[in-house]
């Protein structure tokens, strides 16, 4: 019997989700085949009705509302609003994750996956769709030397999501008149900043940082995003701040 790719995949996601973070499954041997996708395909109703009680459960998850979106947030470089709102956001768990001592927040343009989010509701299946991976959240101990590093790669970039904390003018690929908590970059001074593990780990360039000490908070950005809604209900609303922190030389 022909069975859709789109079926299996759905299974193996529902299984995913229902799956125990404690429980390791050991994979002894794969059988792996190739199934030609088309419209000739129609649903089966056996296996519709084999996926549909799961399916009926994911789905009340991942519609759960978490939160509500005053404004359309959008992706852009070098600042945007949805940036400026998920580093801030990151900057406030990671306060709550690691106290006071967190400086600033940076996420890497890539991570965020979605261009734009409407108007409206935030569902848990929102940040899902917005952050897919399974990046957790660091905080890495670094001198003015290495912050000035990762800002001139931002700057490079072309501009990344970095909390209200910081901000500096993007000149060519470089970052200058860098001030943090409204003060000069010190170079001899010791800063915390909280990011993806993958960039802390090396990716998009960030390979200077792969040996500066860190901590690992060991929990996804996603599962903070939504824990932290749901902890704090009095936060109802998505706070969004605009303000340019990366600022073009004319």
């Amino acid at each position: 019997m022909k069975i859709r790719n789109h079926y299996i995949l759905l299974f193996i996601f529902i299984i995913a989700s229902f799956s125990c973070g404690t429980n390791k499954i050991y994979v002894a041997d794969v059988d792996a085949r190739k199934y030609e996708i088309s419209s000739d395909y129609k649903d089966d109703p056996v296996i519709d009705s084999i996926i549909q009680p799961y399916k009926a459960v994911l789905d009340s998850k991942m519609k759960r509302v978490i939160a509500y979106n005053p404004v359309v947030l959008e992706k852009q470089k070098p600042n945007s609003n949805m940036g400026n709102w998920f580093a801030d956001l990151l900057g406030d768990i990671a306060v709550k994750e690691w106290g006071n001592k967190v400086d600033f927040a940076f996420q890497n343009y890539g991570g965020i996956r979605l261009p734009s989010i409407g108007k409206g509701n935030i569902s848990v299946g929102t940040i899902y769709e917005l952050m897919p991976f399974d990046n957790t959240l660091v905080l890495i101990q670094a001198d003015g030397n290495t912050i000035k590093m990762i800002l001139d790669h931002i700057s490079d970039y072309g501009g990344a999501p970095i909390s209200k904390q910081v901000s500096f003018v993007k000149t060519g690929d470089t970052a200058s008149n860098i001030l943090i908590h409204n003060e000069a970059l010190d170079m001899q001074k010791t800063y915390y900043v909280a990011m993806p593990d993958y960039s802390a780990n090396g990716g998009d360039g960030f390979d200077f940082l792969v040996n500066v000490p860190r901590q690992n908070s060991d929990t996804f950005i996603r599962d903070m995003v939504i824990d932290y809604f749901d902890d704090t209900p009095e936060i109802d609303t998505l706070v969004i701040d605009s303000t340019p922190r990366i600022l073009t030389q004319k």
